[in-house]
């Protein structure tokens, strides 16, 4: 994996639990385990438990979000002292494909020393320790990274490790020896006190946050595979929130159109109502011109074009409802004739504002054939969005 990538998700981790296993025997072995947590640039213990028996316990005590971090020594670690020069000889005392090699120094042309483990019994412990927490970040067999973490403090003098005794002295470890399993000590780190079941899990954690974890043997399986389930998750996160983007986006888009819609559906409707009564208007407007010319009375030509100039003159938002020229005086009963208001033009009709109104009036009084403009009704239904107005223009 691309070291930025790696440093990336690695970043983000603000919690492990370093695990140690103490091998009694071929056949029993105890778990202890130190939950880290990282804030603000501190570091902080969690949890922490010394010498559980079965993997059951230890997995009830470290949350599935937390990754992992596994040192293993005891029975079955064989721990030798080598010299840097002699290193392959060394190597060449063991079967590469039977076992695992861990060397570790503190110096060029020093002496340092070098962990051996069967490989069938490494692969069984990684195997178990994976299904713990959210993966396994490094492995490590011997004190190591106990020895480590104390010579990056400085520390010197003897140090209880596991069931290791190392001896620390001018910034190298100048000796390591196995210890009694009944006997047991604590370090002491800043205001940590740490024993020493727990302390190989600790510093293996405090490691990890520094940037210092180093030389993990049979470490780099574990930690790429727990970076590429981490990185699948983070694709899989995002490719989520791309599509969850894609579907509240036309969500809101087929909410808005729908919207849109119902507003065209419903405006279609009004200007529908409107031409249909405009046709009602002009209906009657052709039957009160038949009368007018039935009536013998004169004018038609002149009628025509004071149609004209008022229907110039009109704002276009005024929705016109009926023009009457020269309307009955009062409504027709059988046997009585009829008589007409001479020079009388009465509109009526709806406007969505007065102003509308006031500024037509002015344009009509205006005109030389007119005489004066009275509005003698003006009101607004409940329901109606436009107001109900009624003009009379003298002539």
């Amino acid at each position: 994996m691309y070291p930025f990538l790696e440093n990336k998700i690695l970043k983000h981790v603000k919690a492990v639990a370093g695990i140690s296993v103490h091998l009694i025997s071929s056949d029993e072995m105890r778990f202890s385990f130190v939950l880290l947590r990282r804030q603000k640039g501190l570091l902080t213990i969690e949890n922490q438990q010394e010498m559980l028996t079965s993997l059951e316990e230890l997995k009830k005590n470290i949350p599935n979000k937390v990754p992992v971090l596994l040192s293993i020594d005891g029975w079955g670690v064989l721990v030798k002292k080598i010299l840097f020069k002699s290193e392959d000889q060394n190597d060449s005392l063991y079967n590469s494909n039977d076992f695992e090699i861990r060397k570790f120094f503190t110096g060029e042309n020093k002496n340092g020393y070098m962990s051996v483990i069967r490989q069938d019994l490494l692969k069984d412990l990684i195997t178990n320790i994976k299904t713990i927490g959210a993966g396994l970040l490094g492995v490590d067999f011997g004190p190591y990274a106990g020895i480590q973490l104390l010579m990056a403090l400085n520390k010197e003098g003897e140090f209880r490790i596991g069931n290791r005794l190392v001896h620390i002295k001018n910034g190298m470890a100048e000796d390591i020896k196995g210890v009694s399993d009944s006997e047991s000590s604590i370090i002491s780190i800043g205001e940590d006190i740490i024993s020493s079941a727990l302390f190989t899990g600790y510093a293996m954690g405090a490691l990890f946050f520094a940037g210092g974890l180093q030389g993990l043997e049979g470490g780099t399986e574990p930690i790429n595979e727990f970076l590429y389930k981490k990185l699948i998750y983070y694709m899989t996160i995002m490719s989520l929130s791309v599509l969850l983007f894609g579907l509240l986006t036309n969500y809101f888009a087929f909410s808005h159109y729908q919207t849109r819609l119902a507003m065209l559906d419903s405006q279609f409707e009004t200007d529908q109502s409107l031409y249909h009564k405009l046709e009602e208007s002009e209906k009657d407007l052709k039957q009160k011109e038949k009368l007018i010319e039935s009536s013998g009375l004169s004018g038609h030509t002149s009628f025509a074009f004071f149609a004209d100039r008022l229907a110039f003159l009109m704002p276009p938002q005024i929705v016109l409802e009926g023009m009457n020229f020269q309307p009955l005086e009062k409504k027709l009963k059988k046997g009585q004739e009829a008589t007409f208001s001479e020079r009388l033009i009465t509109i009526t009709g709806r406007t969505p504002e007065s102003l509308l109104i006031n500024d037509w009036i002015r344009s009509i009084k205006n005109e030389k054939w007119v005489r004066s403009v009275d509005m003698v009704y003006y009101g607004q239904e409940e329901k109606s969005i436009n107001a109900l107005f009624k003009l009379e223009i003298k002539f």
